[in-house]
């Protein structure tokens, strides 16, 4: 059997030649810039397909690339976000720095979409969830500064996935393909032209903010909707910087009819030239563009009453026919409705002032230095400890992102301080009602989990549990999620007669949410029959195990390392069952698809073959039992060690099937 390692890597129809990045065989290339080329491989590993930046060696000669280009993986690695690419690996290899992300088959967005003439609730649909991407890693420190539709793909399912999110490129040319030109040299103008606010059009780099990625939100949604780019990109670079800082966008409804001024005020003030006249956020971007489709007044445009109560009723026509009883009682009560509206957006609007706060430490003039994740968290945690929020609510909600900053670079007691604090004022003041609290007690119980905390955990997870059941309903992700996470930690307090069914509800619950195809439904599978296999359930496990086979199998093929998980598993079980032949036909099966992903000399392989020679053993063939062993032993101590547990086990049988005296 040939080893893919071995094989030097071939050119590609055009003669390009593939570079050599061990553990990966690269099978195509897929695009092309300044910086880097991004290419189609495979994981030796795992099997899985995925996307391999590979950093070109021009852009290697620029030591602040190379820093730039080590920076920008470690604040993406961190993202974790369904529509976010995530990046799984990164590293040196043969001096070529790289980085591994999923691979996303689709389109870009402006293919999956045709500008100007797709549907605009589609449209803001996408990019509502494109903007609350944006927004989440904004909270986490990273802006992404290059935002346009080449770094929007649109899946299979019409999901929208971020790509070279926060990954700035250094490319040394201008180029006018399609009238988008992009320039971006380190230290001068990062973006692409088409989409790039003026502050970055004037290669004020210190002047950007996430107010920054809102204009190119805007100038995505704006060319989706119109057709158009707000700026004219004709003609030479100056005119078009020109055009850029001086030249208003066209109101969308003028090139576009029907349009409606509610989407030419979002879009327009999104685009505004002072980013203090822009949203504030992303998630306040998004925020309006969900108004909008739900049909609830814009905050970009002041809606006088009448306005607001015609909206009303097309909200809902069965209003009508009782709005003046209705609006004799809002006489009587409206007020006391009106206040607490109030006072929640100014809860909303001084918790987004504390977290712009939080943004400015992004800044390494006010840090003095140049800083990752982890210090943006502990230098706003101290300025927040010397400088408290008077208001019990708004602390809450920052405490909170605190917490979730912290547990995202793994700094689990500092998570755990600020999410406690966060509980404490949750509980004071009843902020964001009992939904709220729920997930504050789940998030806090994680954190205890990650400290090894698991007896402080469970209660946690028990209340979060009840809240959630008796507010979300019995068929909810959320619910799922919490009695998943509370199966786990009673397994650690070794409560596994207690987990057991709430492994198995929510299994239930997840198959009915996502159906029963769902990567989630797989691994919910495999955690439910290894606890019923701990319990000695074993022909119940093996059907679990059969079945998390076949899902993998549908979705990905044979050549998948949860294949060769759930067969393991699966010839286990039919082993403590004495259904030898099926075992064997099993571990045939997992020994193929194990050599064809790894080769024979792998760890999976020789453990199938440790588990080969029980059932030999079992079956009383000791010549048979002593060569599968003897291989098992020598394939793990050579790929794992010898005092690994799997070695240690695989040696105990050989030497029990040595000894001259032994008996079944």
């Amino acid at each position: 059997m040939s080893d893919p390692a071995n094989t030097p890597p071939g050119p590609d129809e055009a003669g390009h030649r593939f570079p050599e990045i061990d553990g990966y065989d690269i099978i195509d290339i897929v695009g092309v810039g300044g910086m880097g080329m991004v290419y189609e491989a495979i994981g030796r590993a795992t099997g899985r397909r995925v996307a391999l930046k590979v950093m070109r060696d021009t852009a290697m000669s620029s030591g602040s690339a190379r820093q730039r280009f080590e920076r920008e993986v470690e604040f993406i690695a961190r993202l974790e976000h369904p529509d976010i690419v995530a990046v799984l690996d990164s590293g040196v290899h043969n001096g070529l720095h790289y980085c591994v992300m999923d691979f996303v088959e689709g389109s870009l967005l402006d293919e999956a979409m045709t500008p100007g003439e797709c549907d605009p609730c589609a449209a803001l649909n996408l990019i509502e969830r494109v903007a609350r991407a944006v927004d989440y890693a904004h909270q986490r420190g990273v802006l992404h500064r290059d935002l346009k539709p080449s770094n929007i793909m649109i899946d299979e399912q019409g999901r929208p996935h971020l790509l070279d999110f926060g990954l700035a490129k250094a490319i040394d040319q201008v180029s006018a393909m399609g009238g988008r030109q992009t320039i971006s040299q380190p230290g001068q103008l990062i973006g692409t032209v088409a989409y790039m606010a003026p502050e970055q059009a004037r290669g004020e780099i210190e002047q950007l903010s996430v107010r920054t990625d809102v204009y190119a939100l805007g100038a995505i949604a704006y060319e989706l909707l119109t057709g158009s780019l707000p700026v004219d990109v004709s003609g030479s670079l100056g005119d078009t910087l020109t055009r850029l800082e001086s030249k208003d966008a066209a109101r969308p409804g003028s090139i576009r009819p029907k349009l409606g001024s509610d989407i030419d005020a979002i879009l327009l003030k999104s685009l505004e030239k002072n980013p203090a006249s822009r949203y504030e956020t992303a998630g306040a971007f998004a925020d309006d563009v969900r108004r909008f489709l739900d049909g609830y007044p814009v905050s970009a445009r002041r809606t006088g009453p009448a306005a607001r109560l015609a909206r009303l009723i097309n909200r809902n026509r069965k209003v009508s026919a009782v709005i003046g009883i209705a609006l004799i009682a809002l006489v009587a009560v409206g007020s006391v409705g009106i206040v607490r509206v109030l006072d929640e957006r100014s809860v909303s609007r001084m918790t987004n002032i504390e977290l712009k706060k939080m943004y400015a430490f992004l800044d390494p003039n006010i840090v003095g230095r140049e800083i990752t994740v982890r210090d943006l968290f502990e230098a706003y945690a101290a300025n927040l400890e010397a400088n408290p929020i008077t208001d019990p609510r708004v602390e809450c909600e920052v405490q909170q992102r605190l917490g979730r900053g912290f547990f995202s670079v793994r700094e689990y007691g500092e998570s755990e301080k600020h999410l406690r604090r966060a509980l404490e004022l949750r509980e004071q003041t009843g902020r964001g009602g009992r939904k709220a609290l729920a997930t504050t007690l789940h998030e806090l119980a994680g954190t205890l989990v990650r400290g090894d905390k698991h007896e402080e955990a469970a209660p946690m997870y028990e209340r979060a549990l009840k809240i959630r059941l008796a507010t979300l309903g019995p068929m909810h992700a959320d619910v799922a999620d919490t009695m998943d996470q509370l199966a786990t930690t009673y397994v650690r307090l070794g409560r596994i007669d207690e987990a057991v069914p709430l492994h198995r509800k929510a299994l239930e619950i997840r198959t009915r949410v996502f159906g029963p195809d769902h990567e989630l439904i797989a691994a919910s599978r495999m955690g439910l029959g290894n606890l019923l296999y701990s319990q000695g359930k074993f022909e119940e496990a093996a059907s679990l195990y059969r079945d998390v086979v076949a899902q993998i199998k549908r979705k990905h093929g044979d050549k998948h390392e949860g294949v060769v998980t759930g067969l393991t598993s699966l010839s286990k079980c039919l082993i403590k069952l004495n259904r030898f032949d099926e075992a064997n036909d099993t571990l045939d099966e997992t020994l193929r698809i194990a050599g064809e992903l790894w080769g024979e000399n792998s760890d999976a392989y020789a453990w199938s073959l440790h588990l080969k020679a029980q059932v030999a053993w079992m079956q009383g063939d000791r010549e048979r039992a002593r060569e599968l062993a003897r291989a098992a032993v020598d394939g793990l101590t050579a790929t794992l060690r010898a005092s690994h547990a799997k070695t240690i086990r695989a040696q105990r049988l050989l030497d029990e099937i040595n000894a001259p005296t032994n008996t079944q």
